[in-house]
């Protein structure tokens, strides 16, 4: 499982913050663990996306999502964290972080649909339930 830190590392790595084998700083990580809380937030009461994710203060913390959800949190926060560091986007990010967002979202849904009772409704003549035998065609 993923620390908050190394999410926020990932996400500065991807928008060249950092270099690839660099770490956030002390500063960096504090203004990462707040744009995450507020994104999260954002997802879960704009766009109805609960992971299970609550606010984080530390740092070394495993991040409370599922690990199919890291690739969607990774991409959308590099995109909210690059403004701070004059970070250029580029369309393959931006691409990348609508297919992980998109496919994070479906997952969300299909997790959240309930499943059909269809026994109120009537069996129809034909049924096999009713005894109709296409052999015999009774």
């Amino acid at each position: 499982m993923a620390t908050n830190l190394s999410i926020i590392t990932d996400a500065l790595q991807d928008i060249g913050v950092i270099p690839e084998t660099g770490t956030a700083s002390a500063e960096q990580g504090a203004h990462g663990i707040r744009k995450l809380n507020q994104m999260m937030a954002s997802w879960r009461d704009t766009d109805n996306i609960d992971l299970g994710y609550f606010p984080q203060e530390s740092l070394v913390a495993a991040i409370p999502i599922p690990d199919w959800a890291e690739l969607a949190v990774v991409s959308s926060l590099g995109v909210v964290l690059a403004p701070k560091y004059a970070a250029t986007i580029t369309d393959a990010h931006i691409a990348v972080a609508g297919a992980f967002y998109s496919s994070m979202l479906r997952r969300v849904q299909l997790l959240q649909m309930q499943p059909s009772n269809l026994s109120h409704l009537p069996l129809g003549s034909g049924s096999y339930g009713y005894g109709y035998n296409i052999n015999t065609d009774i």
